[in-house]
């Protein structure tokens, strides 16, 4: 009994800090029907409801003790605990910076968490966000196999505070969706000081509008969103490091937790007005300017 109750909380708790959120997403990416009638929300929300009847059949039972399916059920929860433990730790030296995006946005990958974040297990990315835009809850109208049919696509990207940029590449094309490349696709490195660098990936084709060694000031517009590289659809894939390389080219490069100020955050349905906000997957942000 306590070894099911053990697992069905910790699938609470990785429901809580978004984990499941993204469900629906890549089901419909997949072609899957689940998005069709299922929402991000209703996705967390339907597997908590599980985890709870977990829990509720743990109290009936049984003639015997199954010993394989205990240390399933344990392994299973070791495994949770391990992955979710980094989530709940504070970040370490965090870089406040502005959101450099316009209206609402989700943070769809992105936490200190290998769950919730695909980018946890590599160093070079570990502190990686990726937004999609949201309009009414919804990342896309219409048909999701056309680019433009994604709120996102195409939309403004700002510097998140005044620098110097250190280099740029917009020349290749977006990719149809669901077609994954590799790297960052077209980007811009942008220097902010301190041995502070920030990366903005997956840019739309020809939408650069700054050039190496010019200076840019905060919320000044640089690029738009794309879909190119290693992108499953479009987004924004920001990361802050400690070098101006790029991370498919230099595994030595570290990357610094990323927070925003002057900005209103959703969470679990209720906003905030956090000094800094440190973000977790499923959480809708959007600037105060």
């Amino acid at each position: 009994m306590l070894n099911y109750a053990l697992l069905a909380a910790l699938i609470l708790i990785a429901g809580a800090l978004g984990t499941f959120t993204n469900l629906p997403f890549y089901a419909g990416i997949l072609g899957l029907p689940l998005s069709d009638w299922i929402s991000g929300h209703q996705a967390t929300v339907a597997v908590q409801l599980a985890a709870l009847a977990l829990a509720g059949l743990a109290l009936i039972p049984s003639r015997r003790v199954r010993p394989v399916r205990n240390l399933a059920v344990l392994s299973f929860s070791v495994f949770l605990a391990v992955s979710l433990a980094p989530a709940f730790a504070p970040p370490r030296a965090a870089v406040a910076v502005d959101l450099p995006l316009e209206g609402e946005w989700a943070m769809v990958a992105g936490d200190r968490s290998t769950l919730p974040s695909h980018h946890y297990t590599d160093p070079s990315g570990r502190d990686a966000l990726d937004f999609a835009r949201l309009v009414n809850g919804q990342a896309f109208v219409g048909d999701p196999e056309h680019r433009a049919s994604w709120h996102g696509y195409g939309q403004p990207v700002l510097a998140p505070a005044d620098g110097t940029v250190v280099s740029v590449r917009d020349d290749l094309a977006d990719a149809p969706i669901g077609l994954i490349g590799q790297g960052e696709g077209n980007m811009i490195v942008l220097d902010i000081g301190g041995a502070r660098y920030v990366v903005f990936a997956h840019l739309q084709q020809g939408s650069a509008l700054v050039s190496a060694g010019q200076s840019v000031t905060r919320g000044q517009r640089i690029a738009a969103v794309g879909h190119n590289g290693n992108s499953i659809s479009p987004h924004l894939h920001l990361q802050l490091q400690d070098r101006p390389s790029l991370p498919s080219d230099d595994p030595e490069v570290c990357t610094f937790p990323i927070v925003f100020e002057h900005t209103t955050l959703t969470r679990g349905g209720r906003e905030y007005t956090p000094s800094t906000a440190d973000l977790r997957r499923g959480d809708v942000i959007r600037a105060n300017r």
